[in-house]
């Protein structure tokens, strides 16, 4: 007999919850309790990063907002079901108590990405003595620009004669960041490596008996050092930033707003990640975040960024674009989702004459030689403005690609990107996808 809504659901498969259910206020505070629990206090730097480290990390707090997330949808569930791979989700949840370790970041899984962290930082640290530019500079710098990748620089105006531009490790790409330290030194730039500095006599002792309480402190720790580093070595006014997916941005920042440095920093996409932050200014893509954001952050004032765009002229459109959004495919709903997108693409392609594809990712290892389910991938926009419809589920694509056509954002029973963007962003419902897209096409 399966399980019902007044079963206490455990074991719940967490592959096939879409991710946007972590990125909630509801999340957010089921960390929160379970960092506070654990640290026996529910105030301070420590419960803060704590928090922020179980948000992405900790399969507990995920089962929890999950079962939270089930107990809501259970009603579309218990009728028809997403389509396969993802199956019945009600059927791969079981009833009891959920036996929570003591340790929730104590995987070794998770130590060692820790540790390759670490290492990655520390490498970075010693690589920075001897690569990096400053002959632009006048006089001592200013302001300071962490950065990761293009992104990073993409989102300020920066003064080159006043600005030193610090680069961070980028696990993700490794060639995507050794293009844009190229780009740094082709165009000028002040820049050079950096990295957290992270106690090894602490890391390592750490990795063979964890403590989420000890992690908090490594993390804290690093962030206030590097604060105080910036400050020794810099004696900087300001801080342009976009690091709110990082632990210890709060610990991190508050040291540094304590000795009077502006900080700013941008959202670099549309998503919701430590709900412990502390800005001067946070300039942010939507109302959604903000109220995220307000929670647990401490923010001086938010900005909305300015989301006009120019439209491209009206054409007959010649291709169909779904978006990439590294959707892992592994029988998840998002993956369920996309397929059915796919599906519908191929659909409309065929019947209107018209190409196919999908936009792969920048940071995608996949190969632009390849597809899926039959449909072409391309690295490049391949079409004049106008040219192409483009489709995703919650991507930050959505409010860029729009300067090249129309876009539009694509939901089904159980996944709702007007969660991310708001309630007046442009959402077709899967089962409407194809009638919609054909009258864009084959009427236009």
């Amino acid at each position: 007999m399966g399980a019902t809504t007044s079963d206490v659901l455990r074991d719940v498969d967490l592959s096939v919850i879409p991710s946007i259910v972590y990125e909630t206020v509801e999340h957010a505070r089921n960390c929160q309790q379970a960092a506070s629990e654990r640290l026996g206090t529910s105030t301070g730097v420590s419960v803060a990063t704590l928090t922020n480290l179980y948000m992405r990390n900790s399969s507990k707090c995920a089962t929890q907002t999950a079962r939270q997330y089930i107990e809501r949808v259970s009603d579309k569930l218990g009728g028809p079901q997403p389509s396969a791979p993802a199956g019945n989700l009600v059927q791969r949840a079981v009833a009891g108590d959920f036996p929570a370790p003591n340790e929730q970041l104590s995987s070794v899984a998770f130590r060692f990405r820790f540790l390759l962290r670490v290492l990655a930082h520390r490498a970075f640290r010693i690589m920075g003595r001897f690569v990096g530019e400053s002959s632009v500079l006048v006089g001592e710098p200013t302001t300071v620009l962490r950065s990761w990748v293009d992104v990073s620089l993409d989102l300020f105006e920066v003064e080159k004669q006043t600005t030193v531009v610090l680069v961070y490790p980028f696990p993700l790409s490794i060639s995507r960041q050794l293009r844009y330290i190229r780009h740094l030194r082709a165009n000028g730039f002040a820049y050079r490596l950096a990295g957290f500095p992270y106690r090894l006599r602490s890391v390592i002792p750490w990795c063979f008996r964890p403590s989420d309480a000890d992690l908090a402190d490594l993390e804290s720790l690093a962030g206030t050092e590097h604060a105080d580093e910036l400050m020794a070595r810099y004696g900087l006014q300001q801080l342009l930033t976009a690091e709110e997916f990082e632990a210890a941005t709060f610990a991190f920042c508050e040291q540094l707003r304590s000795r009077q440095v502006y900080v700013q920093n941008r959202a670099h996409g549309v998503g919701k990640y430590s709900p412990f932050i502390s800005y001067d200014e946070f300039a942010v893509f939507n109302e959604e975040q903000i109220k995220y954001y307000k929670v647990y952050g401490r923010v001086g004032r938010f900005e909305l960024v300015d989301d006009d765009v120019t439209l491209p002229p009206v054409r007959a459109p010649q291709a169909i674009v779904l978006i990439d959004q590294l959707i892992s495919e592994d029988g998840s709903l998002l993956d369920a989702l996309q397929r059915r997108i796919i599906d519908v693409i191929k659909i409309v392609a065929e019947k209107s004459n018209i190409d196919a594809a999908i936009k792969l990712h920048p940071n995608s290892k996949l190969s632009h030689l390849e597809g899926r389910q039959g449909v072409r991938h391309t690295r490049d926009i391949e079409w004049s403005p106008g040219e192409a419809i483009f489709l995703t589920v919650y991507s930050t694509a959505y409010l860029t690609f729009r300067r090249f056509g129309m876009t539009i954002l694509v939901r089904d029973d159980l996944i709702d990107p007007s969660l991310v963007f708001g309630p007046g962003s442009f959402v077709v419902h899967v089962d409407a996808l194809e009638s919609y897209l054909l009258e864009q096409t084959i009427d236009a």
